[in-house]
Order: structure tokens, then C-alpha cells, then sequence
């Protein structure tokens, strides 16, 4: 296999860690990547030829890079979506490390002129900017870009690559019905039994997205993140001749603000990492929340000093000191400022 090739394999599986995919070949994927998702054009077939490009040595990042990755339910108009997966990939060239940090969207935080609310309202209400510059207010954490990917690419993606094989448990099966039927009506495929079994798209997307049962969302921002590892791992063994087919299907479903030259950058960084294994992490962290509710709300209040200091540690862990500036929610968390009723917590002190 040629490296141009080789390195078009681990561009494909970083891109699917920061929401997209673009094709096989070098030339055909700059030519696609810049037609079809930087300016936005959503159209599902393209039969031009694109002019050939040399094989070459390319640069590899040398900066640690974050990338927010959402999920988005679009049966509807993208700009009045809701966030049901929230995700910062972090590609890390000192470490040679993939890092995947789950932000629990039942997460209390102030959103920047809008008041306090749960974290994935950020994106309902301001778009993708707001939800950056949410994450960057309360976390002191600089996103460098973002990917988005809804329902129907998501589970497109799942079939193109054969599906996945998971572990159901017994409790998860009439949970992923659910939420199969709910997404595809009439052509739903549901599953009939648990055990270790492969999953297609319509129930790979809903077995990441079921939460009342097992240890609700935090058994749910688990699954989400073994997807994707698994996901990872059988694009690692997909033929470069899928490629294209791969690319034509999914990015219709896809935006992002990343350039063709960062894409090809941060893929060939991965490239030459020693582990593909992703690292996770998943905020609030451990004894560092109360699980509260807000006027009826269901929600998890961080201590944001610490969740912070805990994700400097595990994105930047190189760093001597970590001097985190966050918003002090403290009356917040101390229930001075709403009417709260606590039912567990898993604090550490303000």
C-alpha cells in the first residue's frame, strides 16, 4: 500500500473522532473536502475528476489541538437542534496520545449572557459559538475547532463500515428500541436479545443515546465514547477503495469549521502515534459535582475550580502548575441562589 494511502487511513480515523470523513485519495478529498464542507454544499454525488497530486511528506502538528465534536438531533432546522452528544477530541503530538472527554449535558453552568442552565442549551440557543465560548468560560479550555454530525449521518457512518459489535445487556434492550423507533418509524430494525452482537446504525446511534436505565448518563457518556474507540478501530481496517463511498454518504451530514490543511496535518500526526487507543475522561469528574435539582430540574452542579484543574491535568499533563480562571459558582453550588433539593452528592468543598 502506498503511504499517501496509509496516510489517508488515519486521516479517515482521527476525522471520525472530530465528526466527518472525506476520501481515499489526496487530490479527491481536497477537492470534496473544500467544495462539499467548507462552503457547505450538501450534495450527495459528484463525478468530477480531480487534477492529480503529488505523494509527499506532510507536516505533523506540534501544538496539543482540541476539537469539539457534537451530536445533533436535526429533525428539524440545524440551528434550533439540540446537543445530544458532547465531546472535546484532544490530539496531543507530545504525549502521541488521542484524548476523549465527555461533557455530561445535564451539566449546570453559567452560559455567557444567557444566565445559568444545563450545558447542552448552549447550542439551542447561540449555535455552535456559544456552546465554544460556554466551554471556554467555565473550563478556561480554548477550543481550536469543531465538527458536527446528525442522527442519519451518524448512523450511515455505523453501516457503511459493516456496524459494530457490542455487549447489550439485558436492561438495554427495550431502551434502544425506543429510541430506534423513535428516530426511523416504519424502518426501524430493532434488536431482538442481549448479549455481545453487531449493531447497525439505527442501533448503534440509539445504544449511545439511552440513559434511564443503568447509571443513567454517566453509563450513557460511556457508551458514546466506546463507540467511537470501536468505530476507530474498524475504520483502521477499512479498504482504501471504500473510501470514497464513505465520504460521498457522510458529509451531507456534516459541518465544521476545519480547513483541508489542518485535516491532513492532524491526521498524519495520529498517523505516526505509537497507541490508537483514545484516553477518557468524562466532567463533572468524580467528587467534584452535587446531583441536584433546579426548579424541577434535573441537574449536576460542578465544582468548576476542580473539574477544571482536572481537565488541565488530563489534556495538558505536562503543565507544573495549573492556574485555572473559572466563574466562581459557588452560591450556585452551595444552593444560595435556587431553590435546590439535593438527592446525591459527590462533592469536594468549596
Amino acid at each position: 500500500m502506498s503511504k499517501i494511502k496509509k496516510v489517508a487511513i488515519w486521516i479517515l480515523s482521527i476525522i471520525l473522532l472530530i465528526g466527518m470523513i472525506f476520501t481515499g485519495s489526496y487530490s479527491f478529498a481536497k477537492y470534496k473536502y473544500n467544495s462539499d464542507l467548507v462552503k457547505n454544499e450538501t450534495s450527495k454525488e459528484d463525478t468530477s475528476e480531480a487534477p492529480e497530486v503529488e505523494e509527499k511528506n506532510y507536516e505533523t502538528e506540534t501544538n496539543i489541538k482540541n476539537i469539539l465534536l457534537v451530536g445533533v438531533d436535526t429533525r428539524g432546522d440545524y440551528e434550533d437542534s439540540k446537543t445530544d452528544t458532547i465531546i472535546i477530541a484532544t490530539i496531543d503530538p507530545n504525549t502521541k496520545k488521542v484524548k476523549l472527554t465527555s461533557l455530561m449535558r445535564d451539566m449546570y453552568v453559567e452560559i455567557p449572557g444567557k444566565g445559568y442552565n444545563k450545558i447542552n442549551s448552549a447550542f439551542q440557543i447561540g449555535g455552535i459559538e456559544l456552546l465554544k465560548k460556554t466551554i471556554r468560560y467555565n473550563f478556561d479550555l480554548n477550543i481550536d475547532y469543531y465538527a458536527s454530525i446528525d442522527f442519519q449521518g451518524f448512523q450511515s457512518l455505523i453501516d457503511k463500515v459493516g456496524g459494530i459489535e457490542l455487549d447489550v445487556k439485558k436492561h438495554e434492550v427495550n431502551e434502544i428500541n425506543k429510541y430506534i423507533e423513535e428516530v426511523n418509524g416504519s424502518k426501524s430494525t430493532v434488536i431482538n436479545k442481549e448479549g455481545m452482537q453487531f449493531l447497525n446504525g439505527q442501533q448503534a446511534l440509539s445504544y449511545c443515546r439511552i440513559r434511564k436505565v443503568g447509571n443513567s448518563d454517566y453509563e450513557r457518556t460511556e457508551r458514546q465514547r466506546r463507540v467511537l474507540s470501536l468505530l476507530l478501530s474498524k475504520l483502521k481496517e477499512v479498504n482504501t477503495t471504500k473510501l470514497p463511498s464513505i465520504y460521498s454518504t457522510i458529509s451531507p451530514y456534516v459541518k465544521t469549521d476545519i480547513s483541508f490543511g489542518s485535516v491532513l496535518k492532524l491526521g498524519y500526526t495520529v498517523y505516526n502515534f505509537d497507541s490508537y487507543t483514545p484516553d477518557t475522561l468524562r466532567l463533572p469528574v468524580d467528587n467534584c459535582y452535587k446531583d441536584t435539582y433546579i426548579k424541577g430540574m434535573s441537574v449536576l452542579i460542578p465544582n468548576l475550580k476542580e473539574t477544571a484543574i482536572e481537565l488541565h491535568k488530563f489534556i495538558y499533563p505536562s503543565t507544573e502548575s495549573y492556574n485555572v480562571k473559572v466563574p466562581d459558582n459557588s452560591s450556585i453550588y452551595n444552593g444560595r441562589k435556587a431553590e435546590i433539593t439535593t438527592i446525591n452528592e459527590n462533592v469536594v468543598s468549596m
